[in-house]
């Protein structure tokens, strides 16, 4: 089978022939190859090369294109963080009072005038992979979810407050950032990307109740992966961090495809509660076994993993969160060996 054929016979929940892989390596891909962000944070050429060279060590059925995440926000006029060597982050917010809310618009990724730093960043990127990529790998695209997006342009401890305090402002920036969120996958999408790739972090419930992410998330995500779903045909994966334990039951209801799970969570109670509804992908503890372990410590983990979730299909192997920056490319790719040798169907 090709990645893209593992990748739907996942989604119906049958049996591909072998497990697939997904390294969830981003910002790792390009260290392992000798690259700083600095070097292909702009540099749609660099970063593909790190990205193509990288997925020959892992194998993965799955490939990022080195996104710089704060490139999203630059185009607001928002104050970034650009370190040399690792992601930049957001330092203000473009939300910053209740008025900005109504007052100010988000930019159309499709308005390449209107979004530099956003084309260079990620859609130039996309677009160089689809042309360079082995057609049969599954290239994604990348937004943050509603709830981590919301956070992002409001101030995430403002939004906590706002979900209490003030909802009807919540309401108001969920439902921007959720148009914002459909636009910015659309255009990845458009570009190339094979998935709607969809981290959201916010969501966990280490931050929210459950009933906070019915009452504010729902109806944004549900617009999000209806609309991309039947606007052009891709499935839908969905990472949170952290517990989990009851929002996930709500993600098969929002036409998730795939939830990729958090090492916190027990990968056989995510099996057993929503393993019949949609596909699992996880769990590989990110830090203790993919960065400081060896690649025993990875492969044990990697068959653990199939064992508990992987052994009827609808199952992806991955890390259960992104691989560290620095994390060994050999553990990496000892994913790929436990599937490919005892993940077989």
């Amino acid at each position: 089978m090709s990645a893209k054929e593992r990748l739907e016979t996942v989604i119906r929940l049958d049996e591909p022939d072998r497990v697939p892989v997904h390294d969830f390596s981003n910002l790792n891909n390009l260290v392992a190859m000798g690259y700083q962000m600095k070097d292909t944070r702009w540099d749609a050429k660099q970063a593909v090369k790190a990205a193509l060279d990288f997925n020959k060590i892992s194998k993965s059925d799955f490939i990022f294109a080195c996104f710089d995440i704060p490139a999203l926000f630059m185009d607001l006029g928002v104050e970034v963080s650009m370190p040399d060597d690792n992601y930049g982050s957001v330092k203000s917010r473009y939300f910053a009072n209740d008025e900005d809310v109504d007052s100010k618009e988000l930019y159309d990724p499709f308005d390449e005038n209107a979004c530099p730093y956003f084309t260079k960043g990620f859609t130039n990127k996309i677009k160089l992979l689809h042309e360079q990529m082995d057609p049969n790998l599954i290239a994604s695209s990348f937004s943050w979810g509603v709830f981590t997006m919301a956070g992002e342009l409001r101030g995430t401890e403002q939004l906590l407050m706002d979900l209490m305090l003030n909802p009807e402002i919540a309401h108001k920036v969920m439902k921007k950032a959720g148009d914002f969120v459909l636009a910015v996958e659309s255009k990845c999408i458009d570009s190339g990307a094979d998935i709607c790739w969809m981290p959201d972090p916010t969501a966990s419930e280490s931050v929210i109740s459950t009933d906070q992410f019915r009452e504010f998330g729902f109806e944004p995500d549900r617009k999000v992966i209806s609309s991309v779903k039947s606007e052009y045909k891709v499935p839908v994966i969905v990472h949170i961090c952290g517990d989990t334990t009851n929002t996930m039951k709500v993600l098969p209801e929002l036409g998730v495809d795939v939830f990729s799970v958090d090492h916190v969570v027990d990968i056989r109670a995510t099996k057993k509660a929503i393993g019949g509804k949609i596909a699992i992908m996880g769990n590989v503890h990110p830090i203790n076994a993919v960065w400081n372990g060896t690649v025993d410590q990875v492969k044990a983990a990697s068959k653990d993993c199939i064992f508990e979730a992987g052994s009827d299909g609808g199952f992806i192997l991955s890390s259960g969160c992104e691989a560290p920056r620095d994390a060994p490319a050999e553990n990496v790719a000892a994913m790929e060996y436990i599937a490919v040798t005892y993940g077989i169907y």
